[in-house]
Parts: C-alpha cells; structure tokens; sequence
C-alpha cells in the first residue's frame, strides 16, 4: 500500500463515521440525514410484513408488504405520519391555509357535504356526521395516501350494518402510508390499483398491488365477519413478481 494512500485511509474512513453518525441522528432513521452526497441512493432492500417478517421469493403463502415496517428500518415513519398529508383525520393541528376538502356525496338525496377536521369555513368535522374512520375509508379510500384513518383502530361498539367493525378491521388490516405512490420512479406502478383493491377493503394489500410488486387475489369485503385465516385457512392470495427478488432476496425499488 503506498504511503499516501495509508495516510488518506484513516480519513475517508473518518469522514464515514461522521457521515453516517449525522444521517442516524437521535430520534431520526437512517434514511432521514443527509451525508452531502448528492447521489442518489440506491434502494436495494429487503421487504417486510406487518410481523416484520422478511418477504422472500421462496414463502408459499407470503403476505403483503408493510410501509410501516419495511421504510421504517431507515426512515422515521411516525415523524413521516405528522405531515400534512397524513394528519386529516386529526383534530389537534393548525388549519394551514385553505385547501380543497374531502366531499361526501349522496347520489340519493342530492346532497354534498364538504368534510375536514381543520375547521375551513363552509366545512363540516367528520364527528358532526358520525362519520367514523371505517367509514371514511369506504367512502374516500380510493383517494386516500394512507396513514391516519387507515390505522386508527375502531370502537368495539361500532357496527357497519349487522357487521362488528372491529372483526372487519382486522380482516382488511390497516391502510398504512402508501410512501411509494409519491416516491416510486417505477413505471409499473399504478395507484389506480391501490384503489380498486381498497374497493374490495383490502387496505393491507393496496399498496403492495400498486407498486407491481405483486398481484393479489381474494376480497376481504367478501369474507365472513369472523373470518379467521388461522383457522379457516388463506383467502386472499398475495403472488409477487420473483423475479424482482435477486439471490440474496432483496428487491430493487426506484425510489425519487
């Protein structure tokens, strides 16, 4: 090894410590610093269920992937949950300037309510309607990035129609941030999957769908109300893409 080189080495290896010592700073993810590189990072990872349990290419029954989970090994998910996308259905934030609200139609008797817990003019808070998480997901899942309503767990008094909420909720799992519908460069990916699956309430699996990754069969708003698949058995069928897997299991995501 030549002299400049044993003199550089310590440096360079210095300047890594500090870099990733500033990127990991307290109370952020790995991903959340920034080390002045201005290259992009390279997102070869692995992927995890919501047991964090890794996917792999090889499972016979695999399970959908979890953003909380598998984004959460580097970024700070709940940081992430704060930001203005994400926080619609809580009551304790500043209002921030006018913005569009959701709009609860009824095609019935002609009415249009529009709803925000942000206290808009002219606007109406969900509670003012009775209009609960679940509920709010079955009217506006389709447009929803996630987060918030999608993992807020319901009341073991409320019922939709003859249907315990709670059973249901457990069936169809949690809607958690879909951070790939903003951030995914892949031109296989397609949000208007995430909404046809959230139709059939299979908020878990919304955006593994939407992200290519793989493609699901089953409808959660099918199955009976106590539903168990460690009993019954697996009714919804996740199938991913193995050939997005490489040797070592990890999957590349184009991430902007």
């Amino acid at each position: 090894m030549s002299p400049a080189i044993r003199t550089s080495l310590p440096s360079v290896l210095l300047f890594g410590a500090v870099a990733l010592g500033q990127a990991a700073e307290e109370g952020k993810g790995l991903g959340d610093g920034h080390d002045g590189n201005r290259a992009s990072i390279t997102h070869l990872i692995d992927l995890y269920d919501e047991n964090d349990v890794q996917i792999k290419a090889t499972d016979r029954q695999p399970r959908p992937v979890s953003m909380r989970v598998t984004c959460g090994k580097c970024h700070d998910y709940d940081t992430i949950a704060t930001g203005w996308h994400f926080h619609s259905g809580s009551t304790n934030v500043l209002s921030g300037r006018v913005g569009e609200p959701w709009v609860l139609t009824d095609n019935r008797i002609r009415t249009q309510i529009p709803i925000s817990n942000r206290g808009w003019k002219g606007t109406h808070k969900p509670s003012d309607i009775d209009l609960t998480a679940w509920k709010f997901l079955k009217k506006f899942s389709s447009h929803y990035p996630g987060g918030n309503y999608g993992e807020m767990e319901p009341s073991d008094e409320e019922f939709d129609g003859e249907s315990p909420v709670f059973e249901r909720a457990k069936i169809s799992g949690k809607y958690e941030i879909n951070c790939l519908a903003c951030h995914h460069a892949d031109r296989k990916h397609n949000q208007s999957d995430a909404a046809l699956e959230a139709a059939k309430q299979n908020y878990r699996w919304a955006s593994t769908v939407a992200s290519g990754l793989a493609t699901v069969k089953g409808s959660a708003s099918e199955l009976d109300d106590f539903y168990d698949p460690e009993f019954d058995g697996q009714k919804i069928f996740t199938h991913y893409d193995k050939s997005r897997f490489n040797t070592e299991n990890k999957v590349f995501l184009d991430i902007v």
